[in-house]
Parts: C-alpha cells; sequence; structure tokens
C-alpha cells in the first residue's frame, strides 16, 4: 500500500490561510465603505476588493470538498480521506476512473488534477502532494487504456501548440531583424 500526504506547511496553507487573509480583506472592505461615503472613488478598490474575496474563497470552498489530504492506493483501489472538516472516505477503484483533467493535462502544471470516477465522485490533488509525481505514474498505470491514450493525447496537443508557438515567435524575431 502506497500513502500519499500533503507536507505540514502546504496543508496548513491549504487548509487555512485564506482565513486571515479573508479577515483582513474585510476590514480593508469596511474601511474602503466608510471611506467612499466620503470619496466615490474608494468604490473601486473596494470593489475589487470584493472580487478578490470572492474568488479566494470560491476557491478555497472547492478545495475543501474536494480535496482529500491522505490518500492510499492499494492494487486496484484508491481511498481518499482526511478532506477538511469532514469525516468523508472515498473508495474509489482506479479503474473506474473516466477521467483526467487539469493541471499539466490543461497546459498549466501549478493548477490541480482532477480525477472523475463513474459514479461521479471527483477528487483534486495539487502537485504539491508528496511523491506527486509517483502517485500520476500509478493512476496512469492503472486507468483504463482509453482514459490513458486521452490523457496522453491532452499533453500532445498541448506541446504541439507550445513548439508551434514557439516557432512562430522565433520567425518573427527572424522577419524583424532582416527589416
Amino acid at each position: 500500500m502506497k500513502t500519499f500526504t500533503y507536507p505540514f506547511i502546504a496543508k496548513l496553507v491549504y487548509r487555512y490561510a485564506n482565513i486571515p487573509v479573508s479577515l483582513l480583506l474585510v476590514f480593508h472592505l469596511m474601511f474602503l465603505l466608510v471611506g467612499a461615503s466620503y470619496e466615490l472613488k474608494l468604490l473601486l478598490p473596494a470593489s475589487i476588493n470584493i472580487i478578490i474575496l470572492y474568488i479566494m474563497n470560491r476557491y478555497y470552498i472547492k478545495m475543501y470538498k474536494l480535496f482529500p489530504y491522505k490518500i492510499e492506493i492499494e492494487k486496484e483501489r484508491m481511498i481518499c480521506s482526511d478532506f477538511f472538516m469532514s469525516k468523508k472516505k472515498l473508495n474509489i477503484q482506479l479503474t473506474d476512473i473516466i477521467n483526467i483533467d487539469g493541471g499539466i493535462f490543461t497546459g498549466n502544471p501549478t493548477k490541480p488534477i482532477y480525477l472523475t470516477d463513474i459514479d461521479g465522485n471527483t477528487i483534486g490533488v495539487n502537485q504539491h502532494l508528496k511523491n506527486y509525481n509517483i502517485f500520476l505514474t500509478t493512476i496512469l498505470s492503472s486507468v483504463k487504456k482509453e482514459v490513458y491514450e486521452t490523457s496522453l493525447n491532452k499533453i500532445n496537443k498541448l506541446k504541439d501548440k507550445q513548439l508551434n508557438s514557439l516557432i512562430m515567435r522565433l520567425l518573427n524575431k527572424s522577419k524583424k531583424s532582416k527589416n
């Protein structure tokens, strides 16, 4: 059985970082709203503050629901536990995973990867997971062939797109240098 967890600092940030930041933003928002009664130009920073609060807390609520902080893989089964403020445990058969999306599969390796199974259960995994590459290799080697090929095709399309973009930039540079 392989167990995957997050380092202490990452777990601390993923679970609790939004609380002090949200409090600071709310206090800042209150001062901006009081100031806006005297200076209308303070409404713009107040609205930006509200947007930041909304986006940040929406992201953290999604993380609380979808991110297990402990994942155990044994043979053909993945046991996800230690969700934030929940005793929920998910048992997912690796062959039941029908979609792997996000992260390196969408061209942004810093974003989380989402795994979805036949029953509609979705979990998120961030790249800060200890032994993340081993986890990803284990998942990809255990899913059905169609899911594996679809995932690799996503990566290959991104590579082709990046290569074409690089070639176009180099061609444009050479044209500009000739002129």
